[in-house]
């Protein structure tokens, strides 16, 4: 799909195993859904909470194994493009469908940085802005120092993130089952909205795709990656749900704006609660991480295939990334 007068191109420096692979799928995963939208979801569901994320989890595995298989075939930057051209043969649906996918990563990396802001400003008192601004131009700088550096602190988040949701499980295990976990306020009706609602929380899978040519032996590690992830996020999201109806009454859940802070703050205190606040920021600056990356990867590949500038598909021969591409995703979030 390159046109034949394109230089080749230097490669992307191959750094993340299958455990960063996950990590950074997590990282993807693991954010704002699940740390704001279960009280919304549990208000729908009641004690069947778990079963709208089971329901969530078995339509993300569908997609998932669909990524899995694809990612396997065409380990690629800019992986949308690659699988729509080589499916349809048309560079004009190539093109729309990665650009959607683009302004999709740029939107939710602004909107995720503004979260970000309010969340730090209701801590810090400081204004909203610049804060959501300044987070952007430090993980873009992040981002263009190496993907090893970006993948570092990318794993150290996520696994700061998978922590607040045991804290949270454990923190319910003694009321396991003082609570009935077959009632929904809304019937079946009720599951159904909370699982299209939860869905939003296992968001971030499909992104792994594009992190293939900096990963090694992308061809079995990002399929594995990916169902792993899926795997994980889908046992813990599981566990949380009959964790925090069982710690906080549902509807007590739905009207709070920290869910997950407010259910372990019943049983530990204001502290957990602190704890959980600070673990939800840092959450969130992960997620705003890896959809920089993510972006810059798309912006990358498309340049790379023709679709957008060759100048975009240019690699920084030091650090080995997309330099351009990254700074090109910064104005554009």
């Amino acid at each position: 799909m390159s046109p034949s007068n394109q230089p080749v191109q230097t490669s992307l420096r191959r750094e993340a195993g299958l455990f960063q692979v996950v990590a950074y799928g997590i990282g993807n995963i693991v954010g704002a859904g699940i740390y704001v939208l279960v009280g919304d979801a549990a208000g729908l569901a009641g004690g069947l909470l778990w079963l709208a994320f089971l329901a969530g989890a078995v339509i993300a595995l569908f997609s998932g194994l669909s990524y899995a298989e694809l990612s396997s075939m065409y380990p690629r930057a800019a992986s949308e493009y690659i699988y729509v051209g080589r499916a349809y043969g048309s560079r004009l649906l190539s093109f729309l469908t990665e650009w959607i996918m683009l302004i999709t990563e740029l939107v939710a990396a602004a909107a995720v940085s503004i979260g970000f802001a309010g969340y730090f400003s209701s801590i810090f008192s400081v204004p909203e802005l610049p804060v959501a601004f300044s987070l952007l131009v430090v993980l873009t700088i992040v981002a263009v120092g190496g993907v090893g550096g970006s993948f570092r602190l990318n794993t150290v988040l996520s696994m700061v993130a998978i922590g607040g949701l045991l804290i949270v499980i454990g923190a319910g295990l003694d009321r396991f089952g003082t609570v009935s976990y077959t009632y929904s306020p809304n019937g079946l009706s009720g599951v159904l909205g909370a699982a299209v609602l939860v869905f939003f929380a296992f968001i971030g899978f499909d992104n792994m795709s594009n992190i293939s040519e900096d990963t090694k032996r992308p061809e079995k590690t990002i399929p594995r990656g990916l169902l792993i992830t899926v795997t994980v996020t889908t046992v813990a999201y599981g566990l949380v749900g009959p964790a925090v109806v069982s710690l906080v009454p549902w509807r007590e859940l739905s009207t709070s704006v920290a869910p997950l802070a407010y259910a372990v703050s019943v049983d530990l205190g204001p502290t957990a609660y602190g704890l959980l606040s600070i673990i939800a920021l840092l959450t969130t600056l992960n997620t705003v991480l890896v959809l920089l990356i993510v972006s810059s990867r798309i912006i990358y590949g498309m340049g790379r295939e023709g679709a957008l500038p060759a100048v975009l598909g240019r690699l920084n021969k030091r650090t080995s990334t997309p330099i351009v591409a990254s700074l090109i995703a910064l104005p554009t979030t």
